[in-house]
C-alpha cells in the first residue's frame, strides 16, 4: 500500500516546477509504482478528480463543513481557521498550518497509529460522498475529522484541497494522460 504521504510529496514537487513535461515526468515515476487499484484512484487525485464518472458521487464538501473538520481534529476554533483563511487564501494552506499546530486530544494522542495510505483516503471520502439524509453533515465531517486527526501538515494540505476538489498542481487530464503512458 502506497503512504498518501508519498502522494502529498508528489504534489508538492509537482507544484513547484513550471514545465509541463517535468510535471508529466515525475507524475509518471509516481504512478509507476503503484498497483491498479492505486492507480485508478491516483491518477484521479492528481488531477482533483476523486471519483470516476461511472459512480455518479460528488463529495458535497464546502467550506463550513472543511472547516468544522479541520477545527474538531486540531483542536482549534473555526475563528481561528477562517483567520488563517484570510491570510492564506488557501484552503490547503490552512490545514497544513492547523494539523502543525494541534493539540493532542485524549488517548488518541499516545497510540502510535499507522500512516494515512492512498486507500484508506479514498474510502473516507467514498463516506462523505456517499453519506445523505440526516446526519450527513455530522457524517462528512467525521470522516474529515479523523483524515485531518491522522494527517501530517503536508498531507492535510492536499486532503483539504482534494475535498474541495481544487489541486492547485497544473496537472490535467491529458498531463495525466501522458503520465499513464509514460509510465
Amino acid at each position: 500500500m502506497t503512504s498518501f504521504l508519498s502522494f502529498a510529496e508528489l504534489c508538492q514537487r509537482v507544484e513547484g516546477v513550471s514545465g509541463s513535461l517535468e510535471k508529466i515526468d515525475l507524475a509518471a515515476a509516481f504512478l509507476k509504482e503503484l498497483n491498479d487499484d492505486e492507480l485508478a484512484v491516483a491518477s484521479g487525485f492528481i488531477m482533483g478528480d476523486l471519483f470516476p464518472p461511472s459512480l455518479d458521487l460528488v463529495m458535497g464538501v464546502g467550506p463550513s463543513i472543511l472547516y468544522e473538520a479541520m477545527a474538531r481534529a486540531c483542536g482549534c476554533s473555526t475563528e481561528k481557521i477562517s483567520d488563517m483563511l484570510r491570510a492564506t487564501g488557501d484552503p490547503g494552506l490552512v490545514a497544513s498550518a492547523a494539523v502543525e499546530k494541534k493539540k493532542p486530544i485524549g488517548f488518541a494522542a499516545f497510540v502510535e497509529d499507522e500512516p494515512l495510505c492512498i486507500e484508506e483516503v479514498y474510502q473516507r471520502f467514498l463516506a462523505v460522498a456517499r453519506a445523505s439524509g440526516k446526519g450527513s453533515q455530522d457524517t462528512r465531517i467525521k470522516n474529515l475529522q479523523y483524515l485531518f486527526s491522522k494527517a501530517t501538515p503536508l498531507e492535510a494540505q492536499y486532503i483539504a484541497r482534494l475535498a474541495i476538489e481544487d489541486m492547485r498542481i497544473g496537472i490535467g487530464e491529458g498531463g495525466i494522460r501522458d503520465a499513464i503512458a509514460r509510465a
